[in-house]
């Protein structure tokens, strides 16, 4: 009873990122992805973000900032502390493996920042990270569009306030 050593019922939970998106891994089934992330990882529609065809890299880089504190969210630093790096790293390639649902086309058009930032207060576009149409420009680099609106503002308010702080280029 007092072996730490993860066991058989362990290894079961991290069997693949399936798994441990359904069954919350090592942490616990109250710590199960898919009750916020839905069952294809297309978020909630509201305040939970679509993880589903996100870049890996992103993902995985997420999850551990959540773990280490960089990134902090009362649920999310306790979802991935739950689970050791192994099993951030296989849950982030199968949420990437997700085939991401289409968003439809915008009938706005960008906002000028959007494109071509604004040098006098020094904002870098936003297209440069996140492409024109909020694809992601290139590996690391977040997909936007399709995430709901509540947490997209939620997650700017979080960057101009610096309770987010955890970009590697510090553009945000």
């Amino acid at each position: 009873a007092c072996d730490t050593t993860p066991g058989e019922t362990d290894r079961a939970f991290q069997a693949s990122g399936e798994v441990i998106a359904m069954s919350g891994g090592a942490g616990g089934a109250g710590n199960a992805c898919f009750t916020c992330h839905g069952l294809k990882g297309e978020g909630d529609g509201v305040s939970s973000p679509r993880l589903a065809g996100l870049d890996q890299g992103y993902l995985q880089k997420q999850m551990e900032d959540y773990a280490s504190g960089l990134r902090p969210d009362d649920v999310m630093t306790r979802v991935a502390r739950g689970l050791d790096s192994d099993a951030r790293r296989i849950v982030a390639a199968w949420y990437a493996g997700l085939p991401a649902q289409s968003a439809g086309a915008s009938a706005a058009p960008s906002p000028s920042i959007w494109l071509t930032g604004d040098t006098a207060r020094g904002i870098t576009a936003c297209a440069a990270c996140h492409g024109t149409q909020g694809q992601g420009a290139g590996a690391g680099q977040p997909i936007v569009t399709g995430q709901p609106a509540a947490y997209t503002l939620e997650q700017i308010d979080r960057w101009k306030s610096g309770r987010r702080r955890n970009d590697p280029r510090g553009v945000m």
